[in-house]
């Protein structure tokens, strides 16, 4: 399996301030936003709720191992995640939603 990274895109910038650094940082997670797979595609009212709701499932949940300083199950071997993994809301969530391309149409 070949990892490819994109160098090109990466510029080290020295902010002037903590604003210039917050306005630099929201601009570059803005542009990461618009690269990630599906991200420039538009979705519905619904769609953009289950998305939210998925968002917020997901962030508390890595905010619980952070407080708790615990090991995102994401970084443990598969074995001893998957107890956490089963009992995820997010996991429950994309076991119900529907799979395949013909969802698309």
């Amino acid at each position: 399996m070949f990892v490819l990274f994109e160098l090109a895109n990466y510029v080290q910038v020295k902010a002037e301030s903590k604003a210039d650094y917050l306005a630099q940082r929201s601009s570059v997670l803005l542009q990461e936003s618009k690269e990630i797979l599906g991200g420039k595609m538009p979705l519905s009212q619904d769609e953009q709720k289950v998305n939210n709701l998925l968002m917020a499932f997901k962030n508390r949940e890595i905010m619980t191992f952070k407080d708790a300083n615990d090991t995102l199950p994401s970084a443990k071997h598969f074995f001893k995640a998957k107890p956490f993994i089963e009992e995820s809301k997010v996991f429950h969530l994309l076991k119900q939603a529907p799979k395949g391309m013909l969802t698309m149409l």
